[in-house]
């Protein structure tokens, strides 16, 4: 197992003629797990319509009673595929729905599904996850770790197989009072005996957890650092390589900038500041917060899974912006609470908010700011006959900020490197069609779509921070 450093050469075959990105996928069948998922989205439609596979397969399971044939309905109604849809109709037909489990045996796949999958597929895009940050050890292993090997167990009986690409998370080694996050591997946090031990006497005890963690923020951290490091080891000859994104966030370029699906990472967190709901963070102005728009991530993986030509290296591709492209919290909220101001969608009056790393400031501020406000608010619905509901906006504010402490408290540069210098060994036609470069995000345009993706396709003209 060999980690290819930042900066160093991740194209093996530099004196040979590339292919395009979409000539390497053209009349290739590739395989998604996890394509129902919000990333997952925007890769398929990505793949769909800028380049010509041949059958894109996608892994769905049974979830909520929905069978895999209501999902795949809903999924194409969702409004990120309009222009697919209106432009290459075709296209649809190339997806292929397969029933596939990574918690189960054998991804609990049919006989049949498995000798297609094993005879056709050439690139599989691995992003199937358990995003759950606080389940118990042996349920997001099983789900991330167990899962992945399940995957790769399928892998190793394709006849075609040409390009593995693992999605895992860049907090998988973002640690705790950590300052930077390399483009390489890491060594697993545990051995296979140790984390045995720890399940069996210590599973579902939170403050046991809490200590195994090692500075990790989550146990969904902790495996995809077991993950990756399993990945390394064992994909055998299949040239693979791993792509790390931050915190994923909305679109950043058309069709339809601004799109998200869910309130995931810091969409929440930046809306009820720029609502007013929230005043006061216990952060320093300067921090900086690492998103990274949805369709850059999506976008990486396709490019990555086009140059993943060696057998022996795994390529790590940090997907981030702090190392290349820094935003602050400062910023992000300014202009979110701008924004939001000058289109009158402001649930209070005069956002603002105060940062401060002293604890008794935090807690004057926000009782001072938020919670008799609140009080007060709630005493004049009272008065009037009408139902209280400030002070209960107001506990789910703050508990949304002690379950992001760990990510409000810290301020890592996550390199990216290798992630730039494959952007830049691109045609200008590949560099205009998949962009991945965090330097060219423009902060103040992509925020600005943020607010109005945010506002459109999450609030859909609904008040305050309780959303669906």
């Amino acid at each position: 197992m060999q980690a290819v450093p930042p900066g160093a050469n991740i194209d093996r075959h530099d004196n040979a003629p590339k292919k395009s990105i979409s000539e390497f996928y053209s009349g290739k069948s590739v395989l998604v797990t996890g394509g129902t998922g919000f990333l997952g989205k925007v890769l398929v439609e990505k793949l769909l319509y800028d380049t010509d596979v041949e059958k894109l397969y996608l892994m769905i399971r049974e979830k909520d009673g929905e069978t895999i044939d209501r999902r795949m309905a809903a999924l194409l109604n969702n409004s990120i595929f309009g222009k697919l849809k209106a432009l290459k109709p075709s296209a649809v037909s190339k997806i292929v729905p397969i029933y596939g489990d990574v918690t189960q045996t054998d991804l609990a796949m049919k006989t049949q599904d498995i000798k297609t999958l094993t005879s056709e597929v050439s690139v599989v895009f691995h992003m199937a996850a358990s995003i759950q940050f606080k389940e118990p050890m042996s349920v997001t292993l099983n789900y991330n770790y167990e899962g992945t090997k399940r995957v790769l167990k399928l892998l190793r009986q394709m006849q075609k197989i040409e390009s593995f690409v693992h999605v895992s998370s860049v907090y998988a080694q973002a640690l705790d009072g950590g300052k930077i996050v390399k483009e390489t591997l890491y060594p697993p946090p545990a051995n296979h005996n140790e984390l045995e031990t720890f399940i069996s006497k210590y599973d579902n005890d939170e403050e046991e957890t809490k200590k195994f963690l090692q500075r990790r923020c989550n146990t969904y951290a902790y495996g995809k650092a077991l993950t990756e490091v399993f990945v390394a080891e064992n994909h055998g000859t299949i040239p693979t390589c791993i792509v790390r994104p931050s915190m994923i966030t909305s679109k950043a370029e058309q069709p339809l900038p601004g799109w998200l699906d869910n309130w995931y990472g810091p969409t929440r967190f930046l809306y009820n500041a720029s609502r007013g709901w929230d005043r006061s963070c216990f952060i320093r102005r300067e921090f900086l917060v690492d998103m990274i728009p949805v369709d850059y991530v999506a976008n990486l993986c396709i490019v990555a899974g086009a140059r993943n030509d060696s057998c022996v290296d795994v390529a790590v591709f940090n997907s981030c912006t702090t190392g290349a492209n820094p935003l602050t919290w400062a910023y992000a909220h300014k202009c979110m609470i701008k924004d939001t101001v000058k289109n009158k969608l402001n649930d209070l009056p005069y956002p603002f908010v105060l940062y401060t790393q002293s604890k008794l400031l935090y807690s004057i501020y926000t009782m001072l700011l938020q919670l008799i406000p609140a009080k007060i608010a709630d005493g004049w619905l009272w008065v009037t006959g009408r139902r209280s509901k400030y002070t209960k906006t107001q506990k789910k504010v703050i508990h949304l900020k002690e379950t992001l402490s760990f990510f409000l408290k810290n301020s890592w540069v996550i390199e990216c490197e290798n992630t730039r210098k494959l952007f830049r060994s691109l045609s200008l036609d590949d560099q205009k069609k998949f962009p991945c470069d965090p330097v060219n995000i423009n902060w103040r345009k992509y925020l600005e779509d943020y607010q109005k993706g945010i506002e459109k396709f999450l609030c859909q003209e609904k008040v305050g921070p309780n959303k669906p």
